[in-house]
């Protein structure tokens, strides 16, 4: 699982280093904790299932042609205590900050029929960026739920336009940063019960 891992960031680091999309340095898409080692033998199987949705995602957001991306996240998974090993290992991003919490009050999990991950990506773009984005996770056939959409102006000047406030005409497009929620549903059950 490492070695997928590995593999897994240096093919997003080259295909957003070619597509011209800004990443932080070392950035691993939500996978610090293994930058060093593989995932623990109790959790082999979460984490297998995040990388898979994750490179997901990423080939998604990277098809969408987004200036930059500023984060990409996962849930911890299920058990998984929060001193992992690797986390916050130098030049590889600091690991608690590819975790975050989804509010149990917004999940769609539901205990025996509905097992889901929550990912969350930062992203700097126009909002032909977002609609793309948002479009092809619509046309997939992966089951994906987009629980939230956040946008706000992008403090960055590396990712914002050269442009000054003078040059710039007064209505012009500005450059957002997107947070986008999204949850990965897995039904553990073949025929729901009816309601």
């Amino acid at each position: 699982m490492f070695i997928e891992l590995s593999e897994f960031v240096r093919e997003f680091r080259e295909r957003a280093r070619v597509q011209g999309v800004t990443i932080r340095p070392g950035e691993c898409f939500g996978f610090a904790t293994y930058a060093q080692t593989g995932p623990e033998p109790e959790f082999l199987a979460a984490v297998h299932r995040q990388s898979v949705v994750m490179r997901h995602l990423l080939g998604a957001l990277l098809e969408s042609r987004p200036a930059g991306i500023m984060a990409a996240q996962r849930e911890r998974p299920r058990g998984q205590s929060g001193a992992a090993p690797g986390a916050g290992d130098a030049g590889y991003g600091a690991g608690a900050e590819e975790f975050f919490e989804m509010s149990p009050a917004r999940s769609t999990a539901t205990p025996g029929l509905a097992e889901v991950i929550a990912f969350r990506l930062k992203f700097a773009g126009f909002t032909p960026v977002l609609r793309d984005f948002l479009n092809r996770l619509q046309q997939d056939s992966t089951p994906l739920v987009v629980r939230s959409v956040e946008a706000e102006p992008v403090t960055n000047p590396a990712l914002a336009e050269a442009e000054t406030a003078a040059t710039r005409p007064p209505f012009a497009p500005q450059v957002m940063q997107f947070t986008v929620t999204i949850e990965h549903i897995r039904l553990l059950v073949e025929d729901p019960p009816a309601s």
